[in-house]
């Protein structure tokens, strides 16, 4: 667990992390053993945009398929209905 004290630099105040050890007054050495509860931190693995993206597109038209099998089947799809162009004649 790392404390926040306010540091002073220059005209305005900044919250600097301070870990345990420094408050306790013992300098945490390269050989010594790690602070109760303090883990060191695991290589994080970034993630490729392309694969983000391709699992963005895969779940989009996903949920466009079943949202629209849905709507079919709640409101019911007519192939012999006219469209409004039809009924209106706007052709030229």
């Amino acid at each position: 667990m790392c404390s926040i004290l306010p540091v002073r630099t220059e005209a305005f105040f900044t919250l600097r992390a301070v870990s345990p050890a420094l408050l306790l007054g013992t300098a945490a050495l390269p050989d010594t053993l790690p602070v109760a509860g303090v883990k060191e931190r695991k290589e994080v693995k970034e993630m490729n945009t392309l694969v983000i993206v391709l699992i963005a597109a895969v779940c989009l038209f996903g949920a466009y398929t079943l949202y629209g099998r849905w709507l079919a089947n709640k409101w019911g799809i007519d192939p012999k209905a006219k469209t409004p162009a039809v009924v209106h004649e706007d052709t030229e």
